[in-house]
């Protein structure tokens, strides 16, 4: 209809419908693309109907992160890395892979003894 004969209307009307055919589904635009040409709906008409089906985007939260230097002996060996919402990240590397190990036993230790330390109290109640 409007690529057909577009002098109908004017510039600024065909910008609109184009604006709220991003938004709106066609048959919608086609609607007020007859309404423009019959006159029946001005350019105004057309913003207030697109502004009325404006959605503002919905922005994800950011989370503070803090890092969190490890180091053995003088070697930096990684970060702790710790977000606002009780998520912590620890990546190591090690050259010795008993090293390695070892730390990976001390962290199940201080992981068991904080589980076990948590049944306790809850048994307790």
């Amino acid at each position: 209809m409007v690529k057909s004969n577009p002098e109908r209307l004017e510039m600024s009307i065909l910008y609109e419908l184009m604006q709220r055919e991003r938004i709106v589904r066609s048959e919608i635009v086609i609607d007020d693309a007859e309404a423009a040409l019959s006159d029946r709906a001005t350019r105004g008409d057309v913003v207030r109907q697109r502004q009325g089906y404006k959605t503002n985007k919905i922005r994800k939260q950011t989370e503070t992160l803090r890092k969190y230097p490890v180091a053995l002996g003088d070697h930096q060996i990684s970060h702790i890395k710790k977000w606002d919402k009780r998520r912590i990240a620890l990546d190591l590397k090690f050259d010795d892979p008993f090293i390695g190990r070892r730390v990976m036993n001390l962290i199940k230790v201080i992981v068991d003894k904080e589980t076990n330390l948590k049944q306790d109290s809850s048994s307790e109640s």
